[in-house]
């Protein structure tokens, strides 16, 4: 094997594939990265027996092959390599990689140890790569990403015949986000994903505006969650969990009788604020009055902050005071997009709703943040 490809693109590939490799395998095969290099492209793949990354970038190449190389290792020369382009050459149990200056040398690992990579699923639909990125920034926080319940650890995406759906939730907090994509399916599909994969294919998504991303969701028994733009191509096998009952929960708080509606740069930025001298655990209290919001965090014995901005509160002649995990208050408001949010109540200690400001129902926006509220402290 003996190639030249271009280093940018040898380090985007290698980086995006590695994302596959697992932080402790199984057999050390499973670190590795395989290289294929034939007629005018240079194939990186990378496999942990749960997900499978295959990268596709131009190369010239001189004599076809394959290898099998540390991937973590790869990516990080990559990386590091100072001219445009990189020389690729196999000789022997080893590989050399050498760019301007630069050369390294590095072992091979037995190419008939590494287990095949599995077939990407048939293309279910397809959407808006820039939609998909975001809705997947909006949903994925969200997944209790270290906790034992699988259900809690991934990322819902059901589909129908108009939109995808995205849900996910640690039991405190619950964003529902929906967009628009195409397809053929006759009948409703879904699949819980890992939240961190689905992240990892959050940055990996083409910035171009007319991107567009092709999914496919399971069918029958492949167990297999697809994804392909470009030359790019992911699997991932699903959470074998469901989430059935976020609709039931969604439907409960659809029209809540009062309703707050502030600038939400200005709110995230007072919740930035006034979060510095809230320890852990401790909640941001909003105390909520016609015109104006008070944010409150910190303890009489220790430290502690004020901070108010303007807001429209409707729906009650009362003040009216809730409590947030300042964290998962902010991460909320930074998944709205929108100029303001309007936060649907019913009472101090039931679940709040974050909506973006639109002028349309609460129950009809692409994007429905729910989130708990906790108990005050003294």
């Amino acid at each position: 094997m003996k190639l030249s490809v271009s280093t940018t693109a040898l380090a985007a590939a290698a980086t995006t594939a590695a994302k596959a490799l697992t932080a402790r395998p199984a057999i050390p095969v499973l670190a590795a990265l395989k290289l294929a290099a034939t007629g005018s492209r240079l194939t990186i793949a990378g496999f942990d027996y749960e997900t499978s990354t295959t990268q596709e970038i131009g190369a010239t190449v001189h004599t076809g092959g394959e290898a099998l190389v540390p991937g973590r290792l790869l990516a990080d020369i990559a990386r590091l390599l100072p001219g445009h382009e990189a020389a690729i050459e196999l000789n022997g149990p080893m590989v050399e990689i050498t760019s301007d200056t630069a050369s390294y040398t590095v072992h091979t690992l037995p190419l008939d140890e590494y287990p095949s990579l599995p077939d990407l699923p048939a293309a279910s639909g397809r959407v808006d790569a820039a939609l998909l990125r975001a809705a997947i920034g909006q949903v994925a926080p969200a997944a209790d990403t270290n906790g034992q319940i699988p259900m809690l650890t991934g990322v819902l995406v059901q589909a129908d015949a108009t939109h995808l759906t995205l849900v996910a939730t640690d039991r405190y907090r619950m964003p529902v986000r929906r967009i628009p994509w195409q397809t053929e399916m006759t009948e409703p599909a879904s699949a819980m994903v890992y939240a961190t994969t689905l992240q990892d294919l959050a940055a990996a998504l083409p910035e171009d505006e007319d991107g567009t991303v092709d999914l496919a969701l399971p069918s029958g028994k492949s167990g297999l969650f697809g994804v392909q733009f470009g030359s790019s191509r992911i699997t991932t096998r699903v959470l074998d969990a469901e989430m059935t009952h976020w609709q039931r929960i969604m439907a409960a708080v659809a029209a809540l009788p009062i309703t707050l509606r502030v600038q939400t740069a200005a709110l995230a930025a007072a919740v930035k604020r006034v979060a510095v001298v809230a320890e852990r655990a401790q909640p941001i209290r909003l105390d909520m009055t016609a015109g104006r919001v008070e944010l409150v965090a910190g303890t009489k014995d220790e430290a502690r902050a004020r901070d108010r901005i303007d807001g429209d509160l409707t729906g009650t002649n009362d003040a009216l005071s809730m409590c947030f995990n300042p964290a998962f208050l902010a991460s909320a408001l930074a998944a709205v997009d929108t100029d303001e949010v309007e936060i649907g109540i019913s009472a101090p200690a039931k679940p709040a709703l974050l909506t973006p400001a639109t002028g349309g129902e609460p129950a009809d926006s692409p994007l429905r943040y729910l989130l708990m509220p906790i108990r005050p402290t003294s």
